[in-house]
């Protein structure tokens, strides 16, 4: 499969942004995934008040369309 279109990323990127805010302008880690679908790893991490790291990862599976198949978020 060739790589994804940069117009498609950036839709795809404009949607979990929307979704998921504390990833804002996080651009996205691209791998293959299954045959034809890809997954975008967005990951951030934010400081607590208490001064501990809080990490944010968020796995976004997309067909080859450039629908989005399936989001997961972990933190």
């Amino acid at each position: 499969m060739n790589p994804m279109e940069t117009e498609l990323i950036d839709s795809i990127c404009a949607h979990v942004y929307n979704t998921y805010p504390e990833v804002k302008g996080c651009r996205p880690k691209i791998r293959a995934y299954a045959q034809t679908r890809q997954l975008l790893i967005f990951q951030s991490r934010a400081t607590a008040g208490d001064g501990r790291t809080i990490s944010h990862t968020i796995r976004v599976v997309v067909g080859p369309d450039g629908k989005i198949i399936k989001m997961s978020s972990s933190k």
